[in-house]
């Protein structure tokens, strides 16, 4: 996202307007939630066949950009992630998860890969 300058007085919200010239900053956390149903409440229901909002409301996930603007390690990031979340509830809770977490971070910066 990049900040945009408003080229007459724009309304962002019904108490605010912002003047002409001032500098806009998109909330990327605002976008991510539109159109979904109570965006704050948790609702694994909400990418149910039946609902599909993460299938309706996808362009607003703007996390990892959209159309030409999409970033290219967004399946990369996802799956770095993926690994680490496997990896982080499959190890002995013995070990104190602050090192437990370090561990995992190194090797799969070392492995690049699960």
């Amino acid at each position: 996202m990049s900040l945009q300058i408003a080229q007459k007085p724009f309304r962002l919200t019904e108490d605010y307007v912002a003047p002409k010239g001032a500098l806009i900053m998109p909330s990327i956390v605002a976008a991510n939630m539109q159109g979904f149903s109570n965006p704050s409440v948790f609702d694994p229901d909400r990418f149910s066949p039946d609902r599909k909002e993460d299938i309706k409301y996808q362009k607003n996930f703007l996390t990892f950009g959209h159309g030409p603007h999409y970033c290219v390690g967004k399946d990369y990031a996802v799956n770095q992630i993926i690994c680490f979340l496997a990896n982080m509830s499959t190890r002995s809770a013995s070990a104190p998860p602050v090192l437990l977490a370090q561990h995992i971070i190194i090797k799969i910066l070392q492995e690049s890969f699960c």
